[in-house]
């Protein structure tokens, strides 16, 4: 997927699934205010949760997000905001004329 534009809400989803699929409840229970802590993910859990972004989005991401980014909504947005700059790199990165 490393060549995938996403949408903010493509992010979002993305995130509430993987947490949903952790904290062994229904996404639709998880909002963009949610805090991540009070799922409770142990250590392993939240390990899971970080691969599967990792996977699901083409980034090398460490564990302290989760700490740095207490809720769905601020994951979501430093996650974008990594795909935006991710995606503008490999822009400039292309010589003229081999797009």
């Amino acid at each position: 997927m490393s060549n995938k534009s996403y949408a903010l809400q493509d992010v979002q989803d993305c995130v509430i699934q993987a947490l949903a699929k952790q904290a062994g409840c229904e996404a639709r229970a998880i909002g963009p205010q949610h805090s991540l802590k009070h799922l409770g993910l142990s250590s392993i859990e939240a390990t899971a949760f970080v691969g599967h972004i990792e996977e699901s989005l083409d980034l090398m991401l460490d564990l302290t997000i989760l700490y740095d980014h207490a809720t769905v909504e601020s994951l979501t947005r430093y996650l974008f905001d990594r795909l935006v700059a991710k995606t503008a790199a490999t822009a400039v990165a292309v010589p003229a004329g081999l797009d």
